[in-house]
Parts: C-alpha cells; structure tokens; sequence
C-alpha cells in the first residue's frame, strides 16, 4: 500500500522533471478506480490509520460489551424461566382452588334459596288448608 520513494533534493529537479512526476502522479491517480475496492479493502485500509493502542482499546470495548450482553441475556432469560414456572406451580393450583371455592359457595347459596323457596311454599300451604298429612 505504501511506496516508498527517495525524495531528490531541490537543486536536482529541473521543471520539466517536476512537471513529468507530477503528470505520473496524476496519471496514476487517474487510473484508479475506487469501485474496484471492496469494502474489506477499505477497512482493512483502515488498520494503517488507526493506531495500535486505539485498535486494541476498540477490540476490548467490543469484547466486553459482546460478553456482557450474552451472560445478561442468560441471566434475564434465567429470571424469566423461574417466574414462568413458579406461577404455574404456585398461580395454577391457587386459581383451581379458587374456582372450586367459588363453585361450592354458589351451590350452597342455590340450596339455601331451594330451602328458603320450600319453606315459603310449604309455610303458604299450612296456612291455607290447615294441617296437611305427610305426602300430600
């Protein structure tokens, strides 16, 4: 990437030399063609910009940020896990017996409506007829 070239000292150049290694330089420049670069060209262009020290404190920060991602995403996918099945360990049971709970409460208001009922009418009749004789 890099050429190296032994610079001649002022007093060696003539103007027409001067002119002739700028019209190369230029011709040069002209040849090339930045849509031939790939994109892992230009990066790895890059590396000769960016100092070592810089690189290497880039590549820590990355590493870092890469591990700590990946042990929080375990851990919240942990945490997640142990909430899931400690509600339905704990939550499903605890709503069964509530809807039974609730069931049973209903049917006990229902027979004592029943009863109540029975009684009215039972108590209705008495008072009409008189004494009524069992099974009638």
């Amino acid at each position: 990437m890099v050429q190296i070239q032994e610079l001649k000292s002022e007093d060696e150049f003539t103007d027409e030399e001067f002119d002739s290694e700028i019209e190369e330089e230029l011709d040069v420049e002209d040849e090339f063609d930045p849509s031939d670069e790939s994109l892992a060209d230009r990066i790895s262009a890059l590396k000769d910009i960016i100092p070592l020290e810089t690189r290497n404190s880039i590549k820590e920060k990355f590493t870092n940020s890469v591990a700590f991602t990946r042990k929080s995403s375990k851990v919240l996918g942990n945490l997640i896990w142990i909430v899931t099945t400690s509600s339905l360990l704990v939550g499903l049971p605890l709503a069964l017996a509530i809807e039974d709970e609730s069931r049973i409460s209903m049917e006990e208001k229902s027979l004592l409506a029943q009863q109540s009922g029975q009684q009215e009418m039972l108590g209705e009749e008495s008072k009409q007829q008189g004494i009524v004789a069992p099974g009638f």
